[in-house]
């Protein structure tokens, strides 16, 4: 792959921190709702899902995986799906945020090239 681009250390370092906000609020949320009742479990599961897609995103623009188009795309979807379906327990700002560095991830890992390999000239 080629090297990492100041973009590139950006989205990890924001999708690192969206994954953690997530994975926060979803621990929070499901210890609140199994003290009282099981009713909530979409929003912890619509919670701990981009937090997992976060950082499938990390490790898709850090190492090279076959069919690449098809899991960005089906990553992007899920955290855009999984904010709004969190409508309810975010503004639309926190919304726009997670959704746009899904976007900038997205827009990385498919805009990084596999790096040529140099000819073997050894001696």
């Amino acid at each position: 792959m080629q090297s990492v681009s100041t973009m590139g250390i950006l989205s990890l370092v924001l999708n690192i921190m969206c994954g953690a906000l997530n994975l926060i609020r979803g621990v929070h949320l499901a210890e609140y709702l199994f003290q009282e009742d099981y009713q909530g479990i979409g929003n912890v599961i619509a919670f701990l899902l981009p937090f997992v897609a976060c950082f499938f995103l990390c490790h898709l623009y850090l190492f090279y995986s076959s069919a690449r188009r098809i899991k960005v795309f089906v990553l992007f979807v899920t955290v855009c799906l999984c904010n709004i379906y969190l409508y309810g327990l975010r503004n639309i700002w926190q919304i726009l945020f997670h959704i746009g560095v899904a976007s900038l991830s997205s827009h990385q890992i498919l805009t990084r090239q596999v790096a040529e390999k140099q000819p073997d000239c050894g001696v």
